[in-house]
């Protein structure tokens, strides 16, 4: 999970030996004008946070009950443009941001011609002509319009039939032709007649970002894992112990330790709690983790040496694996033994450790090297001699793939993992990984996450 500085030399038996630098080609568009279809970098709770800031409450909205309540308004909104932009392959968090611009940040302004119970935040049907703003049943009904409209204007091969979910957008079919404005800046004219009409999105966005940035930044201690929840949400884990629930978690506590030696975070399969590693191999449990099989472990311990590196819980929720940084195993419960690991003595370059639902282990090692056991799968490695960049290994349930994480934020997929560009940038500034069920998410020490 955590990055080494580690002096060149030749590896133990058990690496492979092939050479190559991390690459990825870069998404379509810029940081200034982004493209409407592309993977989200702010999530639900980066967007409540933002709102909240700049509005001093979240109850400065006419937003209908139907959304929520006056403290969760905003942030069952904000889920719904990161949910149905994810379906679609739509930026819903600029899409969100478009919705601040059109709504008045959702005030609705009297005189406006879109009223609250509308369930409309993008003007959709309120043309320069004095047509009658559409009206949807439902908020979810109403965001789900929107994004389908994006799409249209975004991606020149969608059609109705090809959408993520049944047609709701009204005015879909008058999008021609399809495709018409790749980027936010392209809406400028198209969308709405106003010339800065894109620039405004952007730049309401860029605040949101900036803000997003500054409230997740943990100055003193690095982030050091990354952990999706069954059921949606992430945590993200600092090295002083702090656990961050983001995109709708819920928050089961942490640890202070007042120093950078927390190292992994694993979270329950019930999605109810999760196992907190720290760098001696002491174990630290909340939510169900705390009963049941999984309060009865305890991990290897080594007082004061900073050597274990990374945490895998098993399917059963019974059983748990801590890697030391030479690639030592030390299963405990139901977790499986695996026979043959590879191993570097007195060299921590081991990186993490993976268990799929048969119980098929996996070892990554620094230089990008996977090393499979007890009936695991070999799709291969992406291997960088001599450089030791690889950060974690994002393993499918099922054990059909899986995806090399490094440090520059490269998704290098095997099997049938996906593949993703949506977190590569040339600097290495990527900590950790994980698979959210339909895609990934990732962390950077600064503590920025992103799913995509």
């Amino acid at each position: 999970m955590r990055a080494r500085r580690v002096t060149s030399v030749v590896l133990a038996a058990g690496l492979l030996v092939a050479s190559c630098a991390p690459s990825s080609s870069k998404p379509p568009g810029t940081a200034t004008d982004p493209t409407i279809m592309g993977s989200q970098t702010l999530t639900a709770t980066d967007l409540e946070a933002w709102f909240v800031s700049v509005k001093g409450s979240a109850t400065n909205h006419r937003l209908p009950s139907a959304v929520g309540t006056a403290g969760t308004a905003i942030r069952n909104l904000a889920r719904m443009f990161i949910e149905e932009g994810r379906d679609e392959g739509v930026r819903g968090d600029i899409a969100f941001a478009q919705s601040v611009l059109e709504t008045g940040w959702f005030w609705f302004p009297d005189g406006g011609r879109v009223r609250p119970w509308y369930n409309n935040y993008a003007g959709i049907g309120a043309v320069d002509n004095g047509t009658t703003a559409n009206e949807f049943a439902t908020p979810r009904e109403g965001v789900r319009a929107q994004i389908q409209h994006l799409r249209a204007y975004g991606d020149p091969t969608v059609t109705a039939g090809n959408l993520a979910h049944p047609l709701v957008d009204p005015r879909f079919g008058l999008v021609s032709p399809r495709g018409k404005a790749p980027t936010w800046l392209g809406l400028s004219g198209t969308w709405a007649s106003s010339t800065t009409y894109g620039s405004r999105i952007i730049e309401l966005f860029t605040a949101a970002a900036a803000h997003a940035h500054a409230s997740v930044v943990h100055p003193a201690y690095p982030t050091r894992d990354v952990a999706a929840r069954p059921g949606g949400g992430h945590y993200v884990l600092f090295g002083d112990g702090t656990v961050v629930a983001r995109d709708g978690a819920p928050d089961f506590g942490d640890k202070s330790f007042g120093f950078d030696i927390a190292r992994a975070l694993a979270v329950m399969p019930d999605g109810q709690g999760y196992v907190m590693l720290d760098g001696f191999g002491g174990l630290h449990k909340f939510g169900s983790a705390r009963s049941g099989a999984m309060k009865t472990l305890s991990g290897p311990y080594w007082q004061g040496w900073d050597i274990a590196n990374a945490l895998a819980v098993t399917t059963d929720g019974a059983g748990l694996i801590v890697m030391d940084g030479f690639g030592g195993l030390h299963p405990r419960g139901t977790a499986p033994t695996a026979t043959g690991t590879a191993y570097w003595p007195n060299w921590d370059i081991a990186r993490d450790v993976e268990v799929d639902d048969d119980g098929g282990v996996y070892v990554l090692d620094g230089w990008g090297g996977v090393h499979n056991y007890n009936g695991a799968a070999n799709y291969g490695s992406k291997y960088w001699k001599g450089w030791d960049i690889a950060r974690d290994l994002v393993v499918l349930p099922d054990g059909s793939g899986y995806s090399m994480f490094e440090g520059w934020g490269g998704i290098h997929n095997r099997g049938t993992a996906p593949p993703s560009g949506a977190f590569w940038a040339p600097a290495d500034k990527w900590s950790s990984a994980s698979w959210t069920g339909t895609g990934y998410v990732a962390a950077q020490r600064s503590g920025t996450s992103a799913v995509g």
